[in-house]
């Protein structure tokens, strides 16, 4: 409510200027502002290649519409069962640190 509308001003109640506590208690924690930040950069990459891969599809492989559809669709599959079924069976058999050690290996490796 707005000031002027109150007849006492102090009668506004709890004090909305923090509205997400959580995040600006733990920003002062090196650790997650690290984690926010990359995964703000992370998320960005990756909605920037979704936008430059469906026209490289469109403009390389003459790809209609649809058919960039469908690829978007066979591709969110695949990361899905590779996250699902893969990244369990790995973390069991190695244990997550091994696991990231060996991925970043391995997209190391892989990357021209």
């Amino acid at each position: 409510m707005l000031p002027e509308s109150l007849a006492n001003p102090d009668a506004r109640g709890p004090s909305t200027s923090n509205r997400w506590p959580a995040p600006s208690a733990r920003s002062g924690d090196q650790r997650f502002r690290d984690i926010f930040l990359i995964g703000f950069v992370y998320i960005t990459a990756f909605s920037m290649m979704n936008v430059s891969i469906a026209f490289l599809w469109m403009q390389r492989y003459h790809l209609t519409v649809d058919q960039t559809g469908l690829m978007f669709s066979m591709v969110g599959i695949l990361s899905a069962v590779s996250q699902g079924a893969l990244v369990s069976v790995f973390q069991r058999w190695w244990g997550e640190r091994r696991m990231m050690m060996h991925g970043c290996i391995m997209v190391g490796r892989f990357r021209r």
